[in-house]
């Protein structure tokens, strides 16, 4: 039974990605922020340090966090934890868990606000481009390991986070200019970051797929 790891399964598109691998057939484990705190470096390397599974054939990063702020009202606080959450902890963790993850699949949630962007999401978008970046370069590197990395890049799913930094009317907004005329799923999502991490994929690399009903072409 092929094992995943996935980061930030208790809500959101995340929680859909894990019920996913589920169905799929595939053991999934979804460490709660109690086990592993990825706002804390040392968390990490405690929790990696103590997993007894010898091997990985998944890691999927879907933890992430959005203080939509305008640019006068970002601090090094809201930043450093942005990156932490975002970038750094998907490295750290990545890191830990790589031996176990020879001729597996790594893919991270990113984000169309990685590619395009809107106001008051500076810092969103930095580490989503960033996560892209490093994601080509994962791809390159570990490729002669069997090892094949992606990004997703969801566009407007109708998730909590979503709801959260949007109004009403604001999405009513955005959906209107999305050419499909609604705002995406955590299943639809789920589905394919699932594909992108099992054996049927065995080509695709390198890649930042972007999942947003059109709203990117326009």
């Amino acid at each position: 039974m092929p094992v995943a790891l996935v980061t930030g399964a208790s809500r959101g598109i995340g929680r859909a990605i894990a019920a996913e691998f589920t169905a799929q057939g595939w053991r999934v484990l979804t460490p709660a922020r109690t086990e592993l705190d990825l706002a804390r470096p040392d968390s990490i390397r405690e929790w990696a340090a103590a997993l007894e599974e010898p091997k990985l054939d998944a890691l999927v990063h879907s933890a992430g966090v959005n203080w939509p702020k305008p640019l006068a009202e970002i601090t090094d606080e809201i930043w450093d934890a942005t990156f932490q959450t975002n970038l750094r902890a998907f490295r750290q963790l990545l890191q830990a868990v790589l031996p176990r993850l020879d001729g597996g699949r790594i893919l991270a949630l990113s984000s169309i606000l990685g590619i395009v962007t809107r106001a008051n999401r500076s810092a969103y978008s930095a580490t989503k481009a960033a996560v892209n970046a490093f994601v080509r370069t994962l791809a390159v590197e570990l490729g002669p390991r069997g090892i094949l990395a992606n990004t997703l890049c969801p566009g407007y799913i109708d998730t909590d986070l979503t709801r959260q930094n949007n109004s009403s009317e604001q999405l009513a907004a955005i959906a209107a200019t999305i050419p499909l005329g609604r705002l995406g799923t955590p299943e639809e999502m789920a589905r394919v970051a699932v594909w992108l991490c099992s054996e049927q994929n065995s080509y695709l690399t390198g890649q930042s797929i972007v999942a947003d009903g059109g709203f990117t072409c326009l």
